[in-house]
C-alpha cells in the first residue's frame, strides 16, 4: 500500500487526500510525529479551503485524539462533508462511533451512527 500511495502523490502531487492516507500511514506504522505533521498540513490546507472538516476528523480519530476529532466531525456535519456518509462504516471512525456524544451528533443530522 505504502507504494501505491507514492504513486499517487507522484501523480497527484500533495492533495489533502494523499496527505490525509500519508498520515494515517504514518499513525498505524507508529511514526507519530509524521502523523501529527500529516495533521497541521492538512489543518493548513483546511485553513485555505483545500482539505475538508471531515479529513480532519478522521486522522485525529486515527491519532487517538477523540476530542479534537469530535470537534471536526461536528464541523463536518454543518458542512454536510460527503465523508459522512461512509462513517458507519470507515475503520478509522470505529473508536470514536463508541462515544454517545458522537453519536448524538450524527444522528441529530440524519445518519445511523453505528445502529
Amino acid at each position: 500500500a505504502r507504494t501505491e500511495l507514492g504513486l499517487a502523490r507522484d501523480v497527484l502531487g500533495g492533495i489533502s487526500t494523499i496527505v490525509l492516507l500519508e498520515g494515517c500511514c504514518a499513525a498505524r506504522e507508529g511514526r507519530h510525529d509524521d502523523a501529527q505533521a500529516a495533521f497541521r498540513a492538512l489543518q493548513e490546507s483546511y485553513d485555505s479551503n483545500a482539505a475538508g472538516a471531515d479529513e480532519l476528523a478522521t486522522l485525529a480519530a486515527v491519532l487517538g485524539e477523540f476530542d479534537a476529532a469530535l470537534q471536526w466531525l461536528t464541523e463536518a456535519c454543518a458542512q454536510r462533508a460527503p465523508f459522512l456518509g461512509y462513517v458507519d462504516v470507515e475503520p478509522a471512525m470505529a473508536p470514536l462511533l463508541q462515544d454517545p456524544a458522537c453519536r448524538a451528533l450524527l444522528r441529530r443530522h440524519g445518519f445511523r451512527a453505528g445502529g
